[in-house]
């Protein structure tokens, strides 16, 4: 386990699943294509370790909190990639995207999108 403290943290997962555990008192498994919201506030411990033999990959955004939050409970939020809400090509990891819409104020998507529908940069 590790802690935080003061952030918010979002982490998606593209690829494999991770146990988690923290102490708001959530635990399971996030699979491929879920989210973890962490808002540390005054203080979390947690941590994530993969699930069998497969590779895991994702990503983790860190965001400072303003100033008014950041000595706030510790609030935590995991979505089952059936959770995640999707608008086309387009999954709302946090915010809105068209009629998607989860977890409210800033928007992350994640996009997958075909090589035929590339422009000049793919």
């Amino acid at each position: 386990m590790h802690p935080h403290s003061g952030i918010a943290t979002l982490t998606f997962m593209t690829q494999g699943n991770f146990r988690y555990v923290d102490t708001t008192g959530q635990q399971g498994v996030l699979a491929a294509g879920g989210v973890e919201w962490i808002k540390a506030g005054n203080g979390v411990w947690h941590s994530g370790t993969p699930v069998g033999d497969t590779q895991v990959k994702g990503f983790q955004l860190w965001i400072a909190l303003p100033a008014a939050e950041e000595n706030t409970p510790a609030h935590s939020i995991y979505l089952a990639p059936s959770d995640v809400p999707q608008e086309g090509p387009a999954r709302a990891l946090r915010g809105r995207y068209g009629e998607a819409q989860t977890l409210a104020q800033m928007t992350y998507l994640s996009a997958s999108i075909r090589r035929s529908q590339c422009l000049n940069f793919c």
